[in-house]
Order: C-alpha cells, then sequence, then structure tokens
C-alpha cells in the first residue's frame, strides 16, 4: 500500500524532484467515552473545532509533528479536504496541508491527515507526510567536485 503511494507521489514529480516518504504516524482512535465528550463540549459551543476537519487535521498536526507553521493561527483556506480518494477508496476521509520553504531548501513538505465522522465532530486517525525535493539542475559540461568532463 504504501509503495504505491511512494509510485504516485513519484510520478507526481517533475523529473528533476525526488519524493521522500517518512512513515505514517497512526494515531490511537479515541473511546466512545472519549468521543461522547467530545461530542458534548461541541455541542455546548467549548470546542467547535471537532465539527471542522479541517481544524482537527491542524490540531493534530499541531500535536504531532514539529511543523513549520507551529505557533501561526489556523487559517481554513490552507487546508484541503477530500470525503473520499477514487485513487485509494481504502483512506476514507482525509485532509492535505502543502508546505514550501522559503529558506532556500528547495523543499515542499505534504501533509494528509486520515479523518473520521462520528455524529457531527471528526477525530484523526492517522498522520502522512511527505517531503518533495527539488534537485539542483545539473551542467552537462561540470563532472562531481574537483572533476571536468573532457
Amino acid at each position: 500500500m504504501r509503495y504505491g503511494v511512494f509510485l504516485l507521489l513519484l510520478a507526481s514529480c517533475g523529473a528533476d524532484q525526488r519524493p521522500i516518504d517518512l512513515p505514517d504516524i497512526d494515531l490511537r482512535p479515541p473511546s466512545a467515552q472519549d468521543l461522547e465528550t467530545r461530542v458534548r463540549a461541541f455541542r455546548e459551543g467549548r470546542e467547535k473545532h471537532h465539527g471542522d476537519p479541517r481544524q482537527v487535521a491542524h490540531v493534530a498536526l499541531l500535536d504531532y509533528v514539529d511543523v513549520p507553521w507551529r505557533g501561526g493561527p489556523f487559517r481554513r483556506e490552507d487546508y484541503e479536504f477530500f470525503e473520499r480518494s477514487r485513487e485509494h477508496p481504502d483512506w476514507g476521509a482525509y485532509v492535505v496541508r502543502g508546505f514550501v520553504e522559503r529558506t532556500g531548501s528547495r523543499r515542499t513538505r505534504r501533509y494528509r491527515v486520515k479523518v473520521r465522522p462520528y455524529e457531527e465532530i471528526w477525530y484523526p486517525i492517522q498522520v502522512s507526510r511527505y517531503i518533495i525535493v527539488d534537485l539542483p539542475e545539473e551542467d552537462p559540461n561540470e563532472g562531481p567536485p574537483n572533476v571536468r568532463k573532457q
């Protein structure tokens, strides 16, 4: 399964890009009691973020991954929600967030959080991380360091 995802990611990259598939983080599903507590808090207006899969993904990423935007506000437009994937229907619902590093490292980070509904709320079950590295263009007149092609 992960091999198929890696091949799909590789196919979507340009010739000068390489994906790095980091290990998934499987999250322990909440107990029935935890879910009921969350539903009650949501209905009472104390934890409204549980009703939005994008906000649930945002909180999961902050809780489980060292993300570059830590400390920044939640911005709904930074997240894309999918009820299902045609290529991977077994994923169920998921949220995607991308981030382009501006430090000159030429990397794009992609995060996917699988989420599940329960009554009016959502909860995360898995976090996946990918890094897409832009490789520098090679000069055909140059070889490895200290070696020139003749």
